[in-house]
Formats: structure tokens, C-alpha cells, sequence
């Protein structure tokens, strides 16, 4: 009898926190304090990549460690990169589907649609991509689990914005900035996804990492970066620059253009002459 009581009681204790994490999901002010926090934490992984330069994994991966500025960085194990990519970005279309499915009333299109392509980026980028990189192809444990907490956090902020805190009216889909922000959101999964693609096939085929020639790369090292960079841009102009769209852009930007610049230095080094003269920038054509 006692042990049932014991039972009973942690239930019951159970239910509580459960209730009390609904609530907190679903206060406003905590979503927009924790997209501001994103905001204001932005800056600082640009400093950490840009100075420190740690060794994150693909080309600039060496060993997982290197000694920058006299401090010895490790990141742990190397995990097949595959599976740790469906690991961490996982999440994010998981939350999606939780929230989404947790509200009372259906949501108007323009929402659906958002949310949808949202979803359909995080399925494609965390089951169809790993599935065709190379099966020799590591990850460092510890990225993977720093980027686990972004990703989970990402995928709150981006659903239970569309799932609750902005409602946009159905007339939304044809308004400018729905239509200039699924447009710019398209071109930028198209040359996002030709990068990946064309980054995939050449590893594989030669064994090792080679000089990208096509599409975008006639411009930039990294024209995978400037896709993802633009395509959660438009996300952002089609949700009419909502702080959480915007918390994602800014991130998005804050991380992939400093290991853009990394990438473009990584490729002058190792092809010093070759390189040199295809004149390419880093991440944006002509600028940077």
C-alpha cells in the first residue's frame, strides 16, 4: 500500500512538471527571451570561430584537435559523420511535429506552408543528406553535441511560432513578402543543395578532398553556406521578419561565415597557385 502511495505521489509530481513545461512553452515572453538570447549569443561563436578557429570537422577537422593561440582544443571522439548528423539535426522537424500536433485548431495555410518547409529542410537535412555522404566520413562527438542544444532549441522557437504566436491571415500568401521570401527561399535550397551535392560526389569519387568547380562555386568556396544563408533569409521576409526567424538568420550567418572564410584559407593553402587564380570570395560573390 505504501508503495502504491509512493507511485501516486510521483505521478502526481509528474504531471506537474509536464503541465509546468507546457506553460513555459507556451508564454510568449519566454520565447522571445530566449530568441533575443540567441541574438545576444551569436556574436560570441563568431569570435570563437574567427580567433580561436577551432577544429570543427570535414576539411578543417585535424585529429579533432589543434593548438591555437597555445590552448589545445579537443573535440572528442570521431563518430560516423552520418549518423551524427541524423542525431543532431533530428530535433528539429521532431519538435515541429510535436507542437504542430498539439494544437487545438487547424492553422491557416501561409502557417502550414512555413512550417512545412521548415520540417521538409530538417528531413531532408537530417536523412537524405547523411544517407549519401561517404561511408569513411567522420564527425567530432563534441560538435555534435553542441549542436544538439541549437537544434532543439531552434526547432521550439521556429514551430511555436508558427504554431501559436504568429497567425497569419490566409490572404498572407499573396502578399509581397511571402511571395519575394519563397522565392529567395527556393534559389537559396537550389544552390545550397547543388554545393552539397556536387561536395558529396567529388569525395567519393576521388577519395580525398579536390577543388568544387560548377554552379556557384565559379564565385564562391563555399556556395553550400550562401544557400543556407539566403534560404532562411527569405524564411524570414515570407514570416514577416519575425524575431524568431530572425534569431535563426543571425545564427545561421554568425556560424557558417566565419567557417566559410576558414574554408576559402583552407583551400589557397592547400592549392596555392591553382586556387589563386580562379579568383573566388568566401561565402558572397564579389564581396566577401
Amino acid at each position: 500500500l505504501d508503495d502504491f502511495r509512493v507511485s501516486r505521489q510521483h505521478l502526481h509530481h509528474l504531471i506537474l512538471h509536464m503541465s509546468s513545461l507546457s506553460s513555459l512553452l507556451d508564454d510568449p515572453v519566454f520565447h522571445r527571451t530566449l530568441s533575443l538570447s540567441v541574438i545576444l549569443l551569436a556574436p560570441v561563436v563568431v569570435l570563437i570561430l574567427l580567433f580561436l578557429q577551432p577544429p570543427t570537422y570535414g576539411k578543417l577537422s585535424t585529429d579533432n584537435a589543434t593548438k591555437t593561440a597555445g590552448v589545445r582544443l579537443k573535440f572528442g571522439p570521431s563518430l560516423p559523420a552520418k549518423w551524427c548528423w541524423m542525431i543532431f539535426e533530428s530535433p528539429n522537424w521532431i519538435i515541429s511535429a510535436l507542437l504542430f500536433l498539439r494544437q487545438s485548431e487547424s492553422l491557416p495555410w501561409p502557417n502550414r506552408l512555413l512550417l512545412g518547409w521548415f520540417v521538409t529542410h530538417y528531413i531532408h537535412r537530417s536523412i537524405l543528406y547523411p544517407l549519401k555522404m561517404p561511408s569513411n566520413s567522420k564527425f567530432p562527438l563534441g560538435i555534435m553535441l553542441m549542436a544538439a542544444p541549437y537544434c532543439i532549441v531552434n526547432g521550439y522557437l521556429q514551430a511555436q511560432d508558427l504554431c501559436q504566436f504568429r497567425i497569419y491571415p490566409q490572404e498572407h500568401i499573396m502578399s509581397l513578402n511571402f511571395i519575394v521570401g519563397t522565392v529567395v527561399t527556393l534559389c537559396g535550397f537550389g544552390i545550397a543543395y547543388h554545393a552539397d551535392s556536387t561536395l558529396v560526389q567529388l569525395k567519393k569519387s576521388t577519395g580525398t578532398y579536390q577543388i568544387p568547380h560548377g554552379g556557384m562555386f565559379q564565385f564562391v568556396s563555399c556556395p553550400h553556406f550562401l544557400g543556407e544563408i539566403l534560404e532562411w533569409t527569405g524564411f524570414c521576409i515570407a514570416s514577416n521578419g519575425s524575431l524568431a526567424t530572425l534569431s535563426f538568420v543571425i545564427w545561421t550567418a554568425c556560424n557558417l561565415i566565419p567557417r566559410a572564410l576558414s574554408q576559402h584559407q583552407w583551400y589557397h593553402s592547400k592549392f596555392p597557385e591553382e586556387y589563386k587564380q580562379l579568383r573566388r570570395k568566401a561565402v558572397i560573390p564579389l564581396l566577401l
